[in-house]
C-alpha cells in the first residue's frame, strides 16, 4: 500500500493523537506535525512539482525527521528524496502515492520518538554564592533567631544543595551567614509590567561568621563591591571555610 496524505494522518492521529498545524495563510496545504514538547516531527508539503524535479504540477509530499543513518537507507527507496526546505543531514522528504505506507510509518515512528528519547540536561552541581542582603528590608538575624531555617523570594537561579553566603550590607558590609538550600521552588514575579524569574529559597543556617567577613577579603578575591549576587572564587571558598 502506498503512503498518503489522508492515510498518514490518520496513523499519527491513532498513534500519537497529533493533529496537523496550518500555520501559513500563504501555504493552506502545509501542515505541520509537533511533538508534545513543541518540536516538529513532520510537515506534509504541497509543492509544485518542479521544486522536487518532478515532471508533474503539484507535489504532495511528508518531509520527516530522521537521523543520517537512516535517511541513506531510505534514500534507496522508492518514493524517497532528500528533503525539502529542511537540513538535507537530518530530514527526508517521501513522496505522497509512491512511498511505501509501512516505511513512511516507521520513519515518522522514529521522528516522533527521537524527539520522546532525547534526555534532558544533567542539573548543575551545587554552587556558592553570595547574596547581598539590605537589613532594612530583610531582618535575617531575628528570623534566624526565631528558626535555623528560614525561606524568603530570591531573584535568579538557586538550587538545592547550593550554599548562600549573606552578605549584610551597610553599616555591617560584610558576610555574617553561611545557609545551606534544603528547598527552591521557581515562580514567575511581577514588578509593574515586568515579569521576571525569581525563586522561592528555604535554606538552613549553617554557620556565623563573628566578626564578619569584610569587603576587604572579598576584594582580594576580585569582587569589589556587593551590589547583586557573585558566584564564589575558589580561594574565597577555601577561605571562607577555613574559618574558625
Amino acid at each position: 500500500m502506498k503512503a498518503t496524505r489522508k492515510n498518514l494522518l490518520e496513523y499519527v492521529k491513532d498513534q500519537y493523537g497529533t493533529q496537523p498545524e496550518f500555520l501559513w495563510e500563504k501555504y493552506p496545504k502545509h501542515g505541520v506535525l509537533r511533538h508534545p514538547s513543541g518540536k516538529w516531527y513532520g510537515i506534509f508539503m504541497d509543492i509544485p512539482g518542479k521544486n522536487v524535479g518532478l515532471k508533474r504540477e503539484r507535489a504532495d509530499i511528508l518531509v520527516a525527521k530522521c537521523a543520517p543513518n537512516e535517511r541513506e537507507e531510505l534514500l534507496m527507496k522508492n518514493g524517497w528524496m532528500t528533503a525539502y526546505h529542511m537540513n538535507k543531514l537530518c530530514w527526508v522528504s517521501a513522496l505522497m502515492g509512491e512511498a511505501d505506507y509501512e516505511e513512511a510509518c516507521r520513519a515518522l515512528d522514529r521522528a516522533f520518538l527521537s524527539i520522546t528519547a532525547k534526555k534532558p540536561a544533567p542539573p548543575r552541581p551545587p554552587k556558592s554564592i553570595i547574596l547581598p542582603v539590605n537589613p532594612k528590608y530583610h531582618d535575617v538575624a531575628a528570623d534566624l533567631e526565631k528558626s535555623p531555617e528560614i525561606s524568603w523570594v530570591q531573584p535568579g537561579n538557586i538550587r538545592p544543595e547550593d550554599r548562600l553566603y549573606l552578605y549584610i550590607t551597610a553599616p555591617v558590609s560584610g558576610i555574617v551567614y553561611a545557609l545551606d538550600v534544603i528547598s527552591a521552588q521557581p515562580r514567575e514575579e511581577e514588578n509593574g509590567s515586568r515579569r521576571g524569574r525569581a525563586t522561592l529559597v528555604t535554606a538552613r543556617l549553617a554557620r556565623t561568621y563573628s566578626p564578619p567577613v569584610p569587603l576587604s577579603v572579598l576584594q582580594e578575591h576580585g569582587i569589589m563591591c556587593m551590589r547583586s549576587a557573585r558566584t564564589v572564587p575558589y580561594g574565597l571558598q577555601y577561605e571562607l571555610e577555613g574559618r574558625i
